[in-house]
C-alpha cells in the first residue's frame, strides 16, 4: 500500500476526503497521516515515508505552494496533488511550475479522484523504478 498525507486547514475537508470509498485495495492507497497546515506536514514528511501528498493551497503558516516547493527541494515525496476551492488558474499554473502532479478543485468528485489516484500510482511506481535504476548505476 502507498501512504497518503492529507493537508488541509479545515477538518471537514480532511474528513470528507477520508470518507471517500477510494482507499484500500481498489487503488492501493491508504491515508497514513494528516496535517492542518504545511508546517506540520513538513514535520511529518521528514519523519515518515509518504508516497502522495494531497494538499490545500490556502493555509496558515506554510501554504500549499510553499509546501510543494519545499517537498521538491528536499525530495520528501514523489507525488503532490494540489487541492483548492479557488478556481483561479494562476494557482494551478504555479503548482505545475513547482512540480505538482495534478490540481483538483473542491469539493472533490469521487470518480475523478479515483482516476487521479490510479494515475498517481503509475507515476509513483515509475519514479520508484527510476530511483532504483540510478542506485544500480551508481554501484557500477
Amino acid at each position: 500500500m502507498l501512504n497518503v498525507l492529507i493537508v488541509d486547514d479545515m477538518d471537514i475537508v480532511r474528513r470528507e476526503i477520508k470518507r471517500l470509498k477510494v482507499w484500500g485495495e481498489s487503488t492501493g492507497f491508504v491515508i497514513a497521516e494528516e496535517a492542518s497546515n504545511g508546517q506540520a506536514a513538513l514535520e511529518i514528511l521528514e519523519n515518515s515515508s509518504i508516497d502522495l501528498v494531497i494538499t490545500d493551497i490556502k493555509m496558515p503558516k506554510v501554504d500549499g505552494l510553499e509546501l510543494l516547493e519545499k517537498i521538491m527541494e528536499k525530495n520528501l515525496c514523489p507525488c503532490v496533488v494540489l487541492l483548492s476551492d479557488y478556481t483561479d488558474f494562476t494557482y494551478a499554473r504555479q503548482g505545475i511550475i513547482l512540480g505538482a502532479f495534478d490540481y483538483m478543485s473542491k469539493p472533490v468528485c469521487e470518480e475523478e479522484f479515483e482516476k487521479l489516484l490510479h494515475r498517481a500510482k503509475k507515476h509513483i511506481t515509475a519514479k520508484s523504478r527510476e530511483k532504483e535504476r540510478l542506485k544500480a548505476l551508481q554501484k557500477i
